[in-house]
């Protein structure tokens, strides 16, 4: 099964705002004394990405149709066109953080939050 795509032509990225958190590596443990134990656990984590788009009626609509079919409801990973990076990466919807949009005269304001691999 090919992998969904999320057009790079679809909505305009607002990069003010744009917030990207590093994974999570590592584990603490407490220790009897002394500064807790770290250690690295793995490299396979994705980086929290969340981000405004603009867009009009249509890329909403497509947007609508994009979660509920290709991307699973968050379920399924897709290539997705990083703003920042300006390359293609592997990225899902945060199943619990569905898209939500508001107006934004004459368009909309569409806010997601996506895992997106490295």
């Amino acid at each position: 099964m090919p992998v969904p795509s999320w057009p790079q032509a679809t909505g305009k990225p607002i990069t003010d705002g744009f917030r990207s958190t590093f994974p999570v590596l590592g584990k603490a443990s407490e220790v009897d004394s002394g500064p807790k134990k770290q250690s690295r656990t793995t490299t396979a984590r994705p980086f929290m990405v969340q981000l405004v788009y603009v867009m009009t009626s249509a890329e909403r609509d497509w947007l609508e149709a994009f979660w509920f079919e290709d991307a699973a409801g968050g379920a399924v990973w897709f290539e997705w066109w990083h703003p920042v990076k300006q390359a293609v990466r592997l990225a899902r919807f945060v199943a619990d953080q569905p898209p939500a949009y508001e107006a934004y005269k004459p368009d909309w304001k569409v806010g997601v939050t996506l895992e997106v691999r490295a």
